[in-house]
């Protein structure tokens, strides 16, 4: 497939809030129990025992006997007091208590993140475009089965960042609420580019020869240059949208992939890759100019830890709507990008009310 260059992002080591501006630019785009010892108790039985003496009326008369005194001494030695249950020794105890944490944590390992994308009223496995789909019981962060469908091609052009940026705004807002292609190419190019200075002082100004000065808006259709990745945050602004960038540095694959997976449970998402590596990671050949930054953006619907792959939908080239990719591939073409990753959620109710007046 071909993948179109398509952007700029910027630099490593920035994390940007809603609108807020970014100070240079890198280019980017073409889911108890508890233990106790019983207390012993015993119930003890009673009775009281009457000692029956001779009537001492008359002292010359024989003194008569004490009546059944002996049967009432026999019936109390056959009456046997229950036996107390026995205490648990020290031993038991601490065995009980490891027992019970055992248990525990256990139950708390089942608190994991599960999967979300088995709801009746969403795709089936029988019919989603989404490729090697969740299983019953895998653990997911995401719901790829709902987002697979908010999907948009770019085409033969360098709008990867502005489709990418349509099928979040869809994820969010429904397919009501989702730009078609020519919705958000037209609104970028009618909105001024976040960027002030982004021709000028940049690292990546070699690159930024090779193309047309630029017009101060996020897209100009006729000279089709790439799109920065922090004016993707203004578009979703418009739309009532709040977004997050975020980066990492290269050695800190680990907490750029667990930062994913916890925006994909409430998020939505899109990434900067090399769009070579990519190319490589989604089953093309491997190419031999291995090099260079983030030039690509791709939307994430979710990540399938027990199958380890990350789903995606790619506006670049064809077929890219569902892609299962290997989360490894993934991340050594994401981490060309600085680990560079626009988080996006519906903004509160104030501020949509704020957007709208």
């Amino acid at each position: 497939m071909t993948l179109a260059a398509c952007g700029l992002a910027v630099g490593a080591g920035i994390l940007l809030a809603g609108a807020s501006p970014v100070a240079s630019a890198a280019p980017a785009d073409s889911n108890h129990s508890s233990v106790s010892a019983g207390s012993a108790s015993s119930a003890r039985t009673s009775s009281s025992l009457r000692t029956v003496k001779a009537a001492d009326t008359n002292k010359s008369r024989t003194v008569a006997k004490a009546p059944a005194a002996a049967p009432v001494a026999a019936a109390v030695a056959q009456r046997r007091l229950p036996t107390l249950p026995s205490l648990p020794t020290p031993v038991a105890v601490i065995h009980a208590v490891q027992d019970a944490v055992t248990t525990l944590g256990r139950d708390l390992s089942r608190l994991t993140v599960k999967p979300t994308p088995t709801s009746a009223n969403e795709s089936s496995t029988a019919t989603t475009p989404l490729r090697d789909p969740p299983a019953p019981g895998d653990v997911v962060y995401g719901n790829p089965l709902r987002n697979v469908r908010y999907f948009i091609s770019q085409g033969d052009n360098n709008t990867c960042v502005l489709s990418s940026t349509a099928m979040v705004i869809g994820q969010l807002k429904g397919a009501g609420g989702m730009p078609t292609w020519s919705d958000i190419v037209q609104e970028a190019k009618d909105t001024p580019s976040y960027s002030s200075e982004r021709n000028s002082g940049s690292v990546w100004s070699k690159l930024l020869k090779k193309y047309v000065a630029r017009t101060g808006n996020i897209y100009d259709p006729v000279a089709d240059e790439y799109v920065y990745y922090v004016d993707s945050m203004a578009l979703m602004e418009n739309h009532g949208v709040d977004a997050t960038m975020t980066t990492f540095t290269k050695s800190q694959g680990d907490l750029a992939l667990a930062s994913l997976k916890s925006a994909l449970t409430t998020n939505s998402v899109l990434v900067a890759v090399n769009n070579r590596i990519w190319a490589e990671a989604i089953g093309g050949a491997h190419s031999a100019r291995r090099f260079g930054t983030a030039n690509h953006a791709i939307t994430v619907l979710g990540i399938n830890e027990t199958k380890d792959v990350i789903y995606i939908n790619d506006s670049g080239g064809t077929g890219g709507q569902g892609l299962a990719v290997s989360l490894d591939g993934f991340m050594e073409a994401w981490q060309r990008g600085q680990y560079l990753s626009v988080s996006a959620r519906l903004a509160a109710p104030s501020s949509q009310a704020a957007l709208a007046a």
